[in-house]
């Protein structure tokens, strides 16, 4: 196994990654998500690669110094000890009881990056996420850690769950857990029921409210991305075995994070269409995914299949031109325009790469900025 690569993203994110050497089975490296430290996750990159890796904002002020060691201390732990046999039990220990001690702060918290709460039982915060037919999320201090655990459930599937069913899940939540910044994907098993999650774990201090406020953000991502995939895969075992199959026969993971409700997800390798019928299609010359575009006045808007290894100076170039928005103002002076990235409430940085940016179906705003110049790298 190779070690840790530290790279910063677009002056917004700090992404900690390593390679493992022997790709595990997919439930393995589900299972291995179970009390793992800081924001550390597993995950398999649309390249094919598997990951131990993690994204840590850097606008959380002094607190970044500690998340950073704690989550490095993980990844180190899981490159070391590397992914098992698959148990079989799942390997999963349960989530953990909630703590009712300082909830009323991180309600506080919450309420600061404009995210209301509504008091649970045990000690447990209710968010509710503006999606349509996905839980709300939940926030709770783990009584033996101290930890704030914010999480989403997806789904619940009644016990026993078919073990093909099972598994094309895990490769869909590892896939998205690739793509998706911060968040790490859980499956629980209990009695009579399994449950699908994603969750943000806060270790240490309590988080900060900008902390909190992008766990929402990727949640909500996450489970809009994943949602109607993982209700059909859990209940549909011949379109799980389909997957399961086609993965065999091209060594190549093929299920992937879906589009929002109006698209239809194409790959290299298969599309999972909004039927959820898995559709063989041609290898394409270069990886590509959809996005939503506007102007700030939403009067011009599109959605566009963009190419993930061009720079943002070089997509603004090309959705400038797409949605025809004018290049001078009345006085024939030049108007620079800027890309604000909706799902974090930014503007992107020209260098930035959309692959390393965005994902699949983010919506961009287009808008003059103050001046010709901040066109092209300008931020917030």
């Amino acid at each position: 196994m190779t070690g840790l690569v530290a790279r910063d993203v677009g002056g917004a994110w700090h992404v900690l990654e390593g390679t493992l050497a022997a790709p595990p089975a997919p439930l393995a490296a589900l299972a291995a998500h179970h009390g793992v430290g800081g924001f550390a996750k597993l995950a398999l990159a649309p390249d094919g690669t598997w990951q131990a890796r993690a994204e840590l904002p850097l606008d959380v002020g002094a607190v970044h110094a500690e998340r950073r060691a704690v989550t490095i201390a993980a990844l180190t732990a899981l490159l070391a000890r590397g992914v098992h046999a698959e148990p079989s039990d799942g390997g999963s220990a349960g989530f953990p009881p909630s703590l009712e001690n300082g909830i009323d702060a991180v309600a506080a918290r919450c309420r600061e990056v404009a995210w209301p709460s509504t008091r649970l039982d045990l000690g447990t915060l209710a968010i509710d996420l503006g999606l349509r037919g996905v839980r709300h999320a939940r926030v709770a201090t783990v009584a033996a850690t101290g930890a704030v655990r914010v999480w989403v459930e997806l789904d619940r599937i009644r016990a026993p769950l078919d073990p093909r069913c099972e598994r094309a899940l895990a490769l869909l939540l590892l896939r998205a857990a690739a793509v998706v910044r911060l968040v790490r994907p859980v499956l629980e098993r209990r009695a009579t029921h399994a449950v699908v999650a994603f969750e943000v774990a806060h270790e240490g201090s309590p988080p900060e409210p900008v902390e909190l406020g992008h766990a929402f953000a990727a949640l909500r991502v996450a489970a809009e991305t994943t949602g109607r995939e993982v209700r059909v895969l859990a209940r549909d075992p011949a379109l799980a075995a389909a997957y399961l199959r086609h993965h065999d026969l091209e060594h190549e993971q093929i299920v992937h994070p879906r589009r929002p409700a109006g698209f239809d997800h194409d790959c290299r390798r298969c599309r999972l269409s909004t039927k959820g019928e898995a559709m063989h299609t041609a290898t394409a010359t270069a990886e590509t995914f959809g996005l939503e575009i506007r102007d700030v006045s939403g009067q011009k808007h599109m959605k566009a299949e963009v190419p993930t290894d061009a720079t943002i100076s070089e997509l603004l170039e090309d959705l400038l031109a797409r949605l025809n928005l004018g290049r001078v103002d009345a006085h024939g002076a030049p108007i620079g325009y800027r890309v604000r990235l909706d799902r974090e409430a930014r503007h992107l940085n020209g260098d930035e790469r959309v692959a390393d940016a965005l994902v699949p179906e983010d919506r961009l705003t287009l808008h003059p900025s103050a001046d010709a110049g901040a066109g092209r790298g300008a931020r917030a």
